[in-house]
Order: C-alpha cells, then sequence, then structure tokens
C-alpha cells in the first residue's frame, strides 16, 4: 500500500469529473506539495468520444484556475490561493512572477535557450520520464517493432532531454521530429512542462 504519494500521471483520460477529481485527489493526501498530471490531445475530447462528459471537456479547455474551476463545479467554497502560483496549477503557473517558473513556450523561439547549471540532471530526469512514457505508448501496439511504427524511441528520448529547454511546446517537436504523431508531440512537451515546473 501507497502511503504517501506525491505525483499522480494519468495517461488514460477519465470521461467523468467526479472520477477524475478521486483519482488526482490520491496524490498530497500527506499534506504536502504534489503533482497530477493528465495527458491529452483534441482527439481525446472531441464530441464524437462515447460517454465523454459535457464537463470533463470544459474542465480540460478551462482557462481558469483549475483548483476554482473544480470548487465552483462542485458548489465547494473557493480554495485559498496559493503562493507561488505555479505551485497551484497550469494556468496558474502562466501568471506566476516569482521566477521559479519555466518560461511560457513561445511559437517564434528559434534559438537555443541557456541551459540551467543543473542541466545534466534534468536532462537525465526528462530521458527517464519520456522513455517511460514511450514505453507506455509503444505498449499498446501489439508489435515486436512498436517504436518503429511509433517513432517512440530512446533516440528520440535522448535527442529530446538533450534539448529539453526547446521542447516544452508541442509545434517545436512536430517541426523538428515530422514522423512523430501530433498528439504524441503534445503529451511529450506536457510531460516535460510538467517536470520542470516542479523543478
Amino acid at each position: 500500500m501507497v502511503r504517501s504519494l506525491s505525483c499522480n500521471c494519468m495517461l488514460n483520460l477519465n470521461v467523468f469529473i467526479t472520477v477524475y477529481l478521486q483519482e488526482v485527489g490520491r496524490a498530497g493526501r500527506d499534506g504536502l506539495q504534489s503533482t497530477a498530471t493528465m495527458f491529452w490531445s483534441p482527439m481525446d475530447i472531441g464530441k464524437n468520444i462515447k460517454h465523454m462528459t459535457d464537463d470533463m471537456r470544459a474542465y480540460i479547455k478551462s482557462e481558469t484556475c483549475r483548483r476554482k474551476w473544480l470548487a465552483k463545479h462542485f458548489s465547494d467554497p473557493e480554495p485559498k490561493r496559493i503562493a507561488p502560483a505555479h505551485l497551484c496549477c497550469d494556468i496558474c503557473a502562466r501568471d506566476c512572477d516569482c521566477g521559479c517558473a519555466p518560461p511560457e513556450p513561445s511559437e517564434e523561439r528559434n534559438e537555443e535557450v541557456p541551459l540551467p547549471i543543473q542541466d545534466q540532471t534534468l536532462m537525465d530526469t526528462i530521458n527517464i520520464l519520456l522513455n517511460q512514457y514511450f514505453h507506455l505508448e509503444n505498449s499498446q501496439i501489439a508489435s515486436p517493432f512498436a517504436s518503429s511504427e511509433t517513432m517512440l524511441s530512446n533516440t528520440l528520448a535522448k535527442a529530446i532531454s538533450n534539448k529539453y529547454t526547446l521542447y516544452t511546446n508541442a509545434s517545436k517537436i512536430e517541426e523538428d521530429f515530422p514522423n512523430v504523431q501530433q498528439s504524441y508531440c503534445v503529451n511529450i512537451a506536457t510531460i516535460i512542462q510538467a517536470y520542470l515546473s516542479r523543478s
């Protein structure tokens, strides 16, 4: 039995907001800061997706604080503000001015951003996280050559993690690795962003 959980990653999108809330609530039960990351792409929330609820779609597409959205949805009191804001949610992180949050991805970023001092540790960790994600995606394909079909390989993980500051943006990943599906690019960028927001 896991007594404390600080990171919760959801690779399969829930269709009910109540189930999602129950799952993310498993992180941070010890009262310490925790992170819940949901991987999704626009294809996951299409109107033709069977059983996908409108409230789950609204939550995913929301541009307001995730915690406030959930509190309002369930008629709970508005939660207290978390400071610094980047520890609250992905939406609040955009407005955080503490200097610790990762930079917002830019469509116009063409040159490499200088790596921070702890870049080797970050690169190694991102490489491990990407390889774990690639393994999960490849295991969904019943083929011994799954990575040849998905293009999600150790080589790709290494190439992306070596220049992780460039790849917090899915469109940059698509541009540099055109053989990788868009939904995979979105998830890769999300993994990097989620990890950098915790570092």
